[in-house]
């Protein structure tokens, strides 16, 4: 309520000689007596004093609002009542902007038309201040009327407190003036909204509570004043939601949103104390990477928090979801009960504000993931009430959806009104933040289906949210390499361009770290045809404390001399860079650019820009000669020679560069032509920004170990690797062997003739990848732990005395050349760590496994192993069948006739089966059998009454079929518990299995049925006899070959037969 006491000044000055001509003698004398002049200025100030402030979100005292307030623009077209068909707006939302916007100030200023208007806006929009700002204006003049502010929840309060039948604005406006000792102000204030020379601000309906039908009888009483004071200016406001549309002669008018010059305007006005700061918010603010602040900033509530945040930390966090969890408190709360202290209806009582994000998150996770951003009133509405359903004390009968949407969008603006009914969120921004948030907490399955979406952009922030959010995202991550891996497996060349990329990179001398090594090889390859390359290499590169590599800033200067044809200029930037100290190679790069540049139609060459070339080359023959390659440096003289003259063609300046890339080719591996199509470039563009995506998300994510997921980035994909070598020395029973190992490996022997041995070199290798090698690491990967000189080779034909090393090493796909070692005294294997293998060695590497199955773990009686999903010796069988995705149930379910009796597995996850008597030992196991023989009242038993057999075949099968399992692993002893039929046809499945699921398995076996399901003319297939020698004791280990052509013999004589007689070896003696 405008201040009585100025009021009255004010009106005095303007119109008391027309008022007190009205009064009666009695009423005139005390208006004559009143003593207006002298206060008059006093009024003024505290007038202004009033409603000069407005309280802002955060702070404890209010601020000028001359200072903050920006032009209110309105739409003279209301949002509710547009109407738009539902998937016109999916299609191209930007059509609801089509609106007029007008200055709503400007509007006001209009003469000669009475203002009836109901002001609508967002929560925050500014409607308030708006309202506040008219006032003070008029205070000054710029309005010919007398401003009366009422906020309406006070009138309500008012009538409330006085017991009032009804809602009498006039009781309400006299008894403010009352306050300030004005005599008789009823007659008063009459004459002022009679004559219209009031101007009557009415400010938040959607404050005044529905309860008892309160709001409902003031739009009442409003209806009626303005009936009866037909020349008064009446503004009134609402939050859009909250709107009652039955109010006769009134203009509903909806607040815009901020534009962009408004945004600045309003920041520039809160920085006005440390405009660097306020400049450097809106360089930050609108950075294509804030696009979600954007949105958020074009309502005033919101920007003021902006501001707040960035005021406080001095920048916008990396991690938006604080930021976006601060707007839902404003919004969910804070604005209205602690800022403002208004109490609001709540119809929906029994959601609570936990209750309420949870089902704005299903809710937008549900349109999301369907590509709705708009969606019709009666599915939110729908969605509404079965979620209200669900909660307790909710008497469903009395659930009614589209009251709730009504309230929760007029109290807090989550979701609002587009189109005639037809809703969305508020901001865009704020469905990715809550489909984050259901992701975060609904992990299973939510994020393996994120997953596929990282080269979606609209899924960009909804990634960069969640990981945000997660307590702990290292598994996420390794499943999101390996998914953004294969985007790019499938395809030969540019497998071999990844293969290329990182060969060049782990032979780089470059101090740099690998995922820098690798981005500006793919830089240097793939510079002119990818331009995801170039955000990815700068991003490394800052990462890795380099000053953004020289060459990309070569490229950006070149940019204007190609278009200007100034070789001069061309040449002194190559000069500059080529005697910085650079690498060699990235020279070659930038002289062979030139030289591609030169030899264009339209390049002039002059005489000095040849001179600054010639010292470049030279600069490129220096950096060579340091690098001892004497071959290369004598080639380069060469060409060197033959830099054209002033005046040379065309195509001696081409011929030269093709030299150049020649010589490139021959001695660096570089400049080599991948030719790609129009479609690979957009699968590697695919590839490129979805490692950018990961990177961007990494910096915001809680890791164990951020530097071996660092590691990772653009890696050779681990499905176009596999160990091709495994090399071991002084391991056990094994001095020194070298094996070329395929997909699958079977190694047969006699007992203790050191097949496990190499399974266990391997495990050995890869604890040695996680940096332990401590007895329980060693022990959960399948290693059988014996004291350290009995597990380095000590055979009586060594030397005791000498002081033995292990070396274990594998070498990666020959074409790539990855190669790491495992060198350690015995000594170190007390340290917990030890750190000798790079984190970039093989990932298959880290899960590797022995797995040796028991039929105790099996049956769910035994749980000795901590390796997820499955235990070494058979442990969570039940929980992985469970987990499988339907596509592998579906194909797991093909090998049910492996089992003649078998009619279904039952996986009972809440275990009734046990209750019903179906299980009565102590087995954890949920997993179950039906005998399809058996009566069906009796046909069903437990994993811990079912015959080896069974689970040893189930086992096999789920390890090969499911994504969940190690790639790379190793099976002791497979033909436990399997007759020789089944042994031979399970073996001939499971290769088959490991070359369509892309796994990679060593097996040993004493049985040579297993033999007779190799097909050994298959090179991923490979059979090692292992036997000890006869002198030394040392275990030897040959590969037995196929003849070529030999098919038609395999099947006329068994691979067991020829075993069996000895033609093989690796028997036991006098078999």
């Amino acid at each position: 309520m405008i201040d009585p006491l100025s009021a009255t000044v004010w009106v005095w000055e303007k119109f008391g000689e027309k008022i007190v001509e009205k009064l009666g003698d009695s009423a005139r004398n005390q208006w004559e007596k009143f003593q207006w002049n002298k206060a008059k200025e006093a009024y003024r100030r505290a007038l202004k004093k009033d409603y000069g402030h407005i309280k802002l979100l955060g702070k404890s005292e209010s601020v000028p609002l001359t200072g903050l307030f920006t032009d209110v623009y309105v739409h003279s077209k209301i949002s509710a009542e547009q109407r738009f068909n539902l998937n016109e707006l999916q299609e191209n939302f930007q059509i609801l902007e089509n609106r007029q916007r007008y200055d709503g100030f400007a509007l006001l200023q209009k003469e000669n038309t009475v203002k009836r208007w109901f002001i609508l806006g967002k929560p925050g929009a500014g409607k308030t201040t708006f309202l506040k700002y008219i006032t003070l204006q008029a205070v000054e003049g710029k309005i010919a009327k007398v401003p009366m502010f009422v906020t309406l929840h006070e009138w309500a309060d008012f009538v409330r407190k006085k017991g009032l039948k009804d809602f009498d604005l006039m009781a309400f406006l006299v008894e403010q003036f009352k306050i300030c000792q004005f005599p008789d102000a009823e007659p008063f204030i009459r004459h002022l909204l009679e004559e219209g020379q009031a101007l009557l601000l009415l400010d938040g309906v959607d404050e005044v509570n529905q309860a008892d039908d309160e709001r409902r009888n003031m739009m009442s009483a409003l209806q009626a004043i303005s009936r009866e004071y037909r020349k008064c200016d009446l503004l009134l406001t609402c939050r859009v939601a909250a709107a009652d549309y039955s109010l006769q002669n009134f203009t509903y008018l909806e607040v815009a949103d901020f534009t962009q010059e408004q945004v600045r305007n309003f920041v520039k006005k809160w920085f006005s104390q440390d405009e660097k700061r306020g400049e450097q918010f809106l360089t930050d603010f609108f950075q294509s990477e804030h696009k979600g602040l954007q949105e958020l900033g074009n309502v005033p509530i919101l920007l003021t928090l902006l501001c707040l945040i960035y005021q406080e930390k001095l920048g916008f966090p990396e991690r938006r979801a604080d930021i976006y969890e601060e707007a839902m408190q404003v919004l969910l709360e804070k604005w209205d009960t602690r800022d403002r202290s208004i109490k609001r209806d709540e119809i929906y009582k029994g959601l609570s504000k936990r209750h309420k994000i949870q089902f704005f998150a299903h809710f937008a996770y549900n349109c999301f993931e369907q590509n709705q951003q708009f969606f019709p009133k009666a599915k939110l509405a729908e969605a509404i009430e079965l979620f209200l359903q669900k909660l307790p004390k909710v008497d469903s009968q009395e659930i009614n959806g589209e009251a709730v949407l009504k309230e929760i969008s007029a109290q807090h603006g989550i979701f609002i009104e587009r189109a005639k009914d037809i809703y969305s969120f508020a901001h865009l921004s704020f469905q990715e933040y809550f489909t984050a948030h259901y992701i975060a907490n609904n992990q299973i399955p939510c994020l393996d289906q994120l997953i596929p979406h990282v080269t979606d952009v609209r899924w960009r922030e909804v990634f960069l949210l969640t990981v945000s959010l997660l307590d702990g995202s290292d598994e996420f991550f390794a499943k999101l390499q390996d998914y953004i891996d294969s985007l790019i497996a499938d395809d030969e060349t540019l497998v071999n361009l990844a293969k290329w990329v990182n060969n060049k990179a782990l032979e780089s001398d470059m101090s740099y770290s690998l995922p820098t090594k690798r981005s500006f090889y793919y830089y240097l390859s793939l510079n002119g045809i990818s331009y995801s390359i170039f955000d990815l290499v700068f991003a490394v590169a800052h990462a890795d404390n380099i000053a953004v590599f020289f060459i990309i800033g070569f490229d950006h200067e070149i940019s204007s001399p190609l278009v200007d044809n100034s070789s001069f200029n061309f040449a002194t930037i190559l000069h500059s860079f080529t005697t910085s100290n650079i690498h060699p190679e990235f020279t070659f790069y930038l002289v062979q650019k030139f030289l591609v540049y030169a030899s264009m139609p339209l390049t002039q060459i002059s005489n000095d820009s040849i001179n600054i070339f010639h010292e470049s080359f030279g600069k490129l023959i220096e950096k060579n000669t340091s690098k001892n390659k004497e071959t290369l440096t004598e080639e380069l003289k060469n060409l060197q020679e033959r830099i054209p003259a002033i005046g040379s063609t065309k195509e001696e300046w081409k011929s030269l560069a093709e030299s150049l890339k020649e010589l490139m080719r021959t001695h660096c591996n570089l400049g080599h032509d991948w030719n790609l199509s129009k479609t690979q470039i957009e699968k590697l563009e695919q590839y490129l920004e979805a490692e950018k995506l990961l990177w961007n998300s990494l910096k915001l994510a809680a890791v164990n170990d951020r530097k071996k997921i660092e590691s990772q980035l653009l890696r050779l994909p681990v499905s176009v690797q596999s160990v091709t070598h495994l090399e071991i020395k002084q391991f056990k029973s094994i001095i020194a062997t070298q094996l070329e190992l395929g997909r699958i490996n079977v190694f047969i022997g006699a007992n203790g003739a050191g097949k496990s041995n190499v399974l266990e070199a391997l495990a050995f290798l890869s604890a040695a990848y996680e940096n332990r090698l401590d007895t329980d690491t060693l022990y959960d990967k399948g290693i059988r732990i014996a004291k350290p000189t009995l597990t380095m080779s000590a055979f009586a034909t060594q030397n005791p005395s000498t002081k033995q090393t292990m070396e274990l090493a594998i070498t990666l796909d020959s074409s790539n050349q990855i190669r790491q070692f495992i060198t350690a005294d015995i000594q170190t294997w007390q340290k917990k760590s030890i750190g000798l293998i790079e984190p970039e060695a093989y990932l298959p590497l880290r899960d590797y496994l022995i797995y040796n199955l028991d039929i105790h773990a099996l049956r769910g009686l035994r749980n000795d192993s901590k390796k997820q999903p499955l235990g070494i010796y058979g442990e969570g069988l039940d929980t992985l069948l469970f987990n499988l995705t339907p596509d592998e149930k579906a194909e797991l379910e093909e090998y049910y006739y492996l089992i003649e009796w078998l009619e279904k597995i039952e996986l009972d996850d809440a275990d009734n089966y046990k209750y019903d008597g179906y299980k009565l030992g102590r087995s954890r196991s949920k997993l179950y059998f039906k005998d399809r023989f058996m009566h069906k009242e009796n046909q069903i038993f437990s994993a811990e009454n079912s015959n080896e057999g069974v689970l040893h075949v189930f086992f096999y099968l789920a390890l090969f079929i499911s994504h969940k399992t190690p790639r790379f692993f190793a099976i002791d002893n497979i033909e436990t518990s399997l007759n020789p039929h089944l042994c031979r046809h399970l073996i001939e499945i499971l290769s088959n299995l490991a070359k369509k699921h892309d796994k990679q398995v060593l097996i040993t076996t004493h049985n040579p049925a297993i033999l007779d399901g190799l097909n050994l003319t298959d090179n991923d297939v490979r059979l090692f006899i292992v036997k000890r020698d006869d002198d030394t004791g040392e275990t030897k280990i040959n590969r037995l070959y196929a003849k070529p052509n030999a098919d038609n013999e395999r099947k006329s004589v068994k691979l067991s037969e020829l075993w069996m007689k000895g033609y093989i070896g690796a028997i036991p003696e006098g078999f």
